[in-house]
């Protein structure tokens, strides 16, 4: 099914000041990505605010990793015919509106965002991307019928640990671009799926 590209970006960043489950705050943390074999060290991140201040000087890029995590969000996203079943699975007020040729749909709200980052030059210049990056959507189900209440999970349902979570290790298939959702899930359907996800994984995130 084709979908409109009437996706509305502005509830979801709008959606992320309302977090549910307030984290405690936590310390600076290096933001630099630690490479060995095929695991990688990552932060988490629920707002821009957050990522600028763990690293002042890659502000523009907190900024383009979360547009980036919100535009995966809005393509990846398990999406539901009903807003109840969308809280079914995420919590109440925790899902927005997103339009499609089918008519009114909803999904998760992006609560926040997966970062890393790989220092090549410190001459780096955005623009021309000379800086490799990292940013992948993380959602925070409030439902307490959700086998992952309370954990940061990705749009395929991989947990990264709980809401108070900042740093994690992960395989380096968690910044790999997720499969667009171009059809509706039922109620608890992302349950189940989280369920088979985590009944596969390793010892870190994928």
């Amino acid at each position: 099914m084709k979908r409109t590209r009437s996706i509305d970006l502005a509830s979801l960043r709008k959606a992320d000041k309302s977090f549910v489950l307030k984290p405690a705050a936590v310390g600076v943390m290096a933001a630099t990505l630690s490479a060995c074999g095929d695991s990688e060290v990552a932060n988490i991140y629920p707002n821009v605010m957050e990522c600028a201040m763990d690293n002042p000087e890659f502000v523009e890029l907190c900024r383009m990793a979360y547009e980036d995590a919100l535009q995966e969000a809005a393509e990846a996203s398990p999406k539901y015919l009903r807003e109840d079943d969308c809280e079914e699975d995420f919590g109440l007020e925790r899902c927005v509106p997103y339009a499609s040729h089918a008519g009114n749909w909803f999904m998760p709200a992006m609560a926040g965002f997966l970062f890393a980052q790989v220092i090549d030059d410190m001459d780096f210049d955005l623009k021309k991307k000379k800086k490799k990056r990292y940013a992948s959507a993380l959602f925070l189900p409030t439902s307490r019928r959700s086998p992952v209440f309370g954990n940061w999970v990705s749009a395929t349902g991989q947990s990264y640990g709980a809401y108070n979570t900042r740093q994690v290790k992960v395989s380096s298939k968690a910044f790999a671009p997720k499969p667009k959702v171009t059809s509706t899930t039922k109620r608890g359907g992302f349950g189940s799926m989280a369920r088979k996800v985590a009944s596969r994984s390793s010892s870190w995130g994928g």
